[in-house]
Order: C-alpha cells, then structure tokens, then sequence
C-alpha cells in the first residue's frame, strides 16, 4: 500500500512525519547534487586527460611513420642497419688497431712538443727548435708501426666503426674519437717535421692522411663524430697551411692535397648526425635510450602518467627534422636557419624537459661544419694560387687571374654570397670569407675564416 493510501486509511498521521520525510528526501537529492557536481568535473578532466594522451600519441605515431616512409631510421635497431658494416675491407678495423697501438709523448715531452703535447706550435712558416724536432723525431720513430697502419687505412674506401648503436655507447664513442684525434694530431706533427726536413712528398701524404682519418667519420650518425671530423679538418688545412708556407711544392702535390681536400668535404656529415640523434632521443623517450629510464625513473614515470611525454616527444622529432632540413640548405640560408632554430628552441614550453636536455647545440654544430666548408674552399683556392705561382713565379693581383686555368669560377663566401676575398701580404697572402660576424675584417684571422700561407 502506497503513502498516500495509508494517509487516506489513517487520518491521524502527524503533519511533522509527512515534513520530516520530506526534508529527508531533499537532503538526499542535495547530496546527489553534490556527488554529481564532483564527479561531473573528476569526469572531465579524465577525459581531456585521455583525450590529450591519445592525441599526442597519434601524432607521435604519424611523424614516425613520416619519417619511415622516407626510408629514414626511426629505432635505434634502424639506425644499426642505416650504418652498415662494408662488405669487403673496412678501414675503421685499421684505425682502431692504430689508435690503441698509439704511443704517447713521455712525461719530459709534453710540455716540449707542439700538436702531440703542450707547447705552442711556431709561428706559420717558422720552424721547429732543434731540440723540439729532435723529440718529435723520436716520438714517431716509436709510431712508426702507427703511423704505417694510418696510412694503410687511408687507402681503404668504406669504413664502419664498430658500434652496437641498439646498446650502451656514449663511452665506448667518447674513447674511440679521443683515440682518432691523438692519431690526427700525431699525423699533424708527422707532416711538420717531414716539411721541416724536406720531405716536401711525406708531408703532404701525412696531411692527406689526416683528410682521410677525417674522412672516416663522415657516415657516423652522431652529431660528436661530425664535430670531431670537423676538428680533425681543421687541424689537416692547418698543417696544409704550414706545408705550403715553408716552401713551395711541386705542382703534383699541389693537385694532390686539392684532391684530397674536395674529397672530405662531406656535405652531409651534420644531416647524417641529426638523424642519429633523432633516433636516440625518440629511444630515450621510448625508455629504451641508453639507461636514461632508470636514470630518471619518477621524471620518466610522471611524463609517461600525465600524457606529457607525447607533447614532449612530438616536439624534439619536429626540431630535429627541422634541424636536418637546415643543415641541407644552400650557404648562407643554413646560417640563417640554424640562428633561428636556436631561439626556437628556447622558446620550447616550460614541460618539454627531455627535449630540452637531449636537443644538441644546433647552430654551433651548424655554424661549425659552414666554418669549415668555408676554410676548405678558402684552402682549394689557395692551392689554385700556389699553382699560379708555380707556373708565373708569382702571385696574382686578383682571384679573377685564375679563372680559368686554376679554377672554373671564384667560389663564393657562404655568408654573403659574394665572392671569397683574396689580399697579398708583406709575406705571402691570405684568402678569407668574413665569417660567422659578417664582417669584412681584412683577413684577421681571429674573426674572419682564412687560408693563410705565410711565404
């Protein structure tokens, strides 16, 4: 029998009881309110919150299917297949072998010898002491075997260093560049003592060794690599400059070192870096990068929690592509573009954190490797001009005189697009961009980029 029957049935029912169970229902309906007002924003956050974790995680998965389709690694297993071991012989077995072979300067030589050890190396054009080329004399005679063994792997075309890039690799890298650079620095001490001597043809097989050595790292897939490749460069167009400023080689070994010089340009070297480091940061953000999980386990547990680590993820693979595609631009638009990427980056969002650690130092990297292609054809139209000066037994007013025996046309400074500038010295001459302050210095060589032949 329902309520209003037993009113009907039973007049006596207090007014109070028919008050008291109404108020009993509002509070019920009042605390209904109230859950429903809880739930109703726990509800939408749940749901924004799934929505932002699955709309990262498409666009994550989207930006890495790009980047498959255009035949580019996106794992690190990718990335071990993409550097592929030669078929045949491999020149990186030769230089490992060479470099832990490598016998160091004694702790009497350190601070006496130049390139290998302390000491400053002489002036352009200048030669060793006595005593110094006496030390140097004895320190590659104990290279010997070395020294043979860098030459032997400067005749091998592929090179693959062996490294697992699916596991740990940041020390075994650290040590096999630090071996690389001890063996181009003994080669760049090789190649001085030789020219002092007069072994005008060793010298330049030595600095064409160094190109080599450089050269051996062009395919490496990580942005330390190219630096070193680049350092590397850079040491040999030295010691280029050193050769060609004692006194003037025969014209074979003139070509030879332009030759050997085209050859290690490497245009691609840095792009070849940044897909690497794309493929190891994506693996750091997948947790399988090299130990940074447990390295940062709450950082990696609360990005992967709140959804973050998608937004986080999808902004270093957008960068990084980005920064690929600068590193292929014509000079001077890649200048340009890595300057922009750079202030790019520090305008990332407060909560892109991994990006912000793992994202490498872009426009120096680029701002390196267009110093050095800069300095490789400052340096080619230098060995143009010591051919001029082979064949006409002096040096031309301008670079237009060697057009076009010696060169096909003036190259131009990346960093203006003009041609590159060429000025005659009380003692030899300089060639030179402006360089990364775009400014017009006359050849200084602490702000503009030159070859510099002091004879």
């Amino acid at each position: 029998m329902d309520e209003t029957a037993q009113r009907q049935e039973n007049p006596q029912v207090q007014p109070q009881e028919q008050g008291a169970q109404e108020a009993g229902a509002a509070r019920s309906r009042r605390r209904r309110g109230r859950l429903i007002g809880c739930l109703v924003p726990i509800l939408l956050v749940v749901g924004a919150w799934a929505g932002f974790r699955a709309y990262w995680g498409h666009k994550v998965r989207g930006q890495l299917d790009a980047i498959r389709a255009q035949g580019l690694p996106v794992t690190l297993e990718d990335l071990n297949a993409w550097y592929p071991t030669p078929a045949g012989r491999n020149a990186a077995d030769v230089y490992l072998d060479a470099a832990a072979a490598l016998v160091q300067p004694e702790k009497g030589e350190i601070d006496l010898l130049p390139l290998v050890g302390n000491a400053n190396p002489p002036a352009r054009g200048e030669p060793m002491p006595a005593e110094v080329l006496a030390a140097a004399r004895a320190l590659l005679g104990k290279n010997r075997q070395v020294l043979g063994m860098l030459h032997e792997a400067a005749g091998i075309e592929e090179c693959r260093y062996p490294v697992d890039l699916r596991h740990e690799v940041p020390t075994a890298l650290l040590r096999r560049l630090q071996g690389l650079r001890d063996a181009a620095r003994l080669l760049a001490l090789q190649a001085r003592a030789l020219r002092q001597e007069g072994d005008t043809a060793g010298a330049v097989g030595a600095v064409a060794d160094m190109l080599a050595l450089a050269r051996s790292l062009e395919k490496e897939p990580f942005l330390l690599s190219q630096l070193v490749r680049i350092a590397i460069m850079q040491m040999a167009i030295r010691a280029a400059e050193q050769n060609v400023s004692i006194a003037q080689p025969p014209d074979g070994q003139i070509a030879a070192l332009d030759d050997a010089l085209r050859a290690a340009e490497a245009p691609d070297g840095t792009w070849r870096g940044f897909v690497g480091e794309r493929c190891i940061g994506s693996a750091v953000f997948q947790g399988k990068g090299f130990g940074a999980e447990l390295e940062w386990p709450f950082l990696f547990r609360a990005l992967r929690w709140t959804g973050v680590r998608g937004a986080d993820h999808s902004a270093h693979l957008r960068l990084m592509s980005e920064a690929m595609d600068a590193s292929r631009e014509p000079l001077p638009e890649r200048i340009r573009r890595g300057r922009d990427l750079e202030a790019e980056f520090g305008r990332l969002p407060f909560f892109c954190l991994l990006t912000k650690m793992l994202l490498p130092a872009t426009e120096r990297t680029i701002s390196e490797d267009c110093k050095l292609l800069t300095r490789v054809r400052a340096a080619r139209v230098g060995m143009a001009v010591e051919r001029y000066r082979l064949a006409h037994g002096t040096l031309p007013e301008t670079l237009a005189d060697l057009v076009p025996d010696y060169l096909a046309e003036t190259p131009l400074d990346p960093y203006d697009g003009k041609p590159l500038r060429y000025k005659k010295l009380e003692k030899g001459y300089v060639v030179y961009s402006i360089g990364p302050n775009d400014t017009d210095d006359g050849g200084d060589e602490s702000s503009d980029v030159t070859f510099i032949v002091a004879r």
